[in-house]
């Protein structure tokens, strides 16, 4: 599976955007939509190719949904 978070864990009760997408002067609104994935020693090449082809599959179902709306 994968675990994905809108901020650190040390912060889950923190609702505001990371301190570090406001340093780089992200918008505000982007910076709220954000989606953090944390990679470990453990993290394979395959681990990522499999977040990727779920990120499209989840993008993709997304956008057909606005679509019909």
């Amino acid at each position: 599976g994968i675990a994905a978070a809108p901020g650190a864990a040390c912060h889950k009760d923190h609702t505001q955007p990371s301190h570090v997408l406001a340093a780089m002067k992200v918008d505000l609104e982007l910076a709220r939509s954000t989606v953090r994935f944390s990679l470990g020693y453990g993290t394979t090449t395959d681990d990522l190719d499999f977040v990727v082809e779920e990120l499209k599959r989840a993008v993709s179902g997304a956008e057909k949904r606005t679509a019909a709306a």
